[in-house]
């Protein structure tokens, strides 16, 4: 799904400032970057659970806010499926490799650690 606006005449809804959005998401890549979106990811969805970036920074592509629905301290955005609202699995952090790290928990104690 990729929630975005349509054109309206010489006005992008989608990019009203006109910054450089590469996938058309309507997030600019500017904005992706620093929440730590995939700008190029080409359905707009950083972690391929079906819910656009856009939806799942809070639905304003001008304003993109990230949202945490689970409070685990990672953005919906990167959490694909169930994790993102599980307390307990906080999925999609990166790491400087490049690599993603998902964690496991039980209240303070770490049960998995997966690379």
């Amino acid at each position: 799904m990729n929630s975005t606006l349509e054109d309206t005449g010489d006005t992008n809804l989608n990019n009203p400032l006109g910054e450089i959005d590469s996938n058309g998401d309507g997030i600019s890549d500017t904005d992706a970057i620093a929440l730590g979106l995939d700008p190029n990811d080409p359905d707009g969805d950083t972690d391929d659970d079906t819910a656009s970036d856009v939806i799942e920074t809070g639905s304003d592509p001008g304003n993109p806010l990230p949202v945490d629905s689970d409070g685990d301290g990672v953005i919906d955005a990167l959490e694909a499926g169930t994790s993102a609202t599980d307390a307990s699995v906080a999925s999609g952090l990166k790491l400087s490799s490049g690599d993603t790290v998902t964690i496991t928990a039980a209240g303070d104690i770490v049960l998995s650690l997966l690379v």
